[in-house]
């Protein structure tokens, strides 16, 4: 596929200056989504959260995302604008498309850890879940992020699995 033309410059090389500023610009808002998210996740999570691991009633990953993930859905659709056309198919209906699913699910692991399991939010994480949706298409994850691995393993999701490279091999 060719780039698209905007990007053709920095494909060839001919502007690394302007490459590296690009570069350097989303690292930088991605610290800073992380840094946010870190500090609402302290703020406003973290406390709630407490007395229930206190407590010892930590839901499993499996109750969580029964409990979440038609909100999830929800706040989805409303945030890409579609509220309306999601609500009139159902929210529910919606978790039936793989790739939907993979994505609510891969969220949704990520937040029961960062929440139950002590995990900090890391500027990867919007792209990992990126990349579980897209793997669904295929149903297969191949990394070597042990963490990756385990947001997937911990949804349990029949339309993807991740996978080192030598395990695949192996299976193959």
């Amino acid at each position: 596929m060719a780039p698209f033309p905007r990007l053709k410059v920095f494909h060839l090389g001919e502007d690394i200056p302007g490459l590296l500023e690009v570069a350097e610009q989303t690292k930088k808002g991605n610290r800073q989504f992380r840094d946010k998210m870190r500090n609402a996740y302290s703020t406003h999570i973290a406390p709630l959260a407490q007395p229930v691991i206190a407590n010892n009633e930590i839901p499993s990953f499996e109750q969580h995302f029964e409990e979440t993930a038609i909100e999830f859905v929800r706040l989805i659709s409303e945030s890409s604008g579609h509220l309306t056309m999601a609500e009139s198919r159902g929210f529910d209906g919606l978790l039936n498309v793989p790739s939907v699913n993979s994505v609510v699910g891969a969220h949704l692991s990520i937040v029961y850890a960062n929440t139950y399991l002590g995990r900090l939010q890391n500027q990867g994480d919007s792209r990992d879940v990126q990349h579980v949706q897209l793997a669904t298409t295929v149903g297969t994850l191949v990394t070597e992020d042990s963490n990756l691995i385990k947001v997937v393993r911990r949804m349990n999701n029949p339309h993807v699995k991740a996978v080192r490279l030598e395990t695949l091999l192996q299976e193959l």
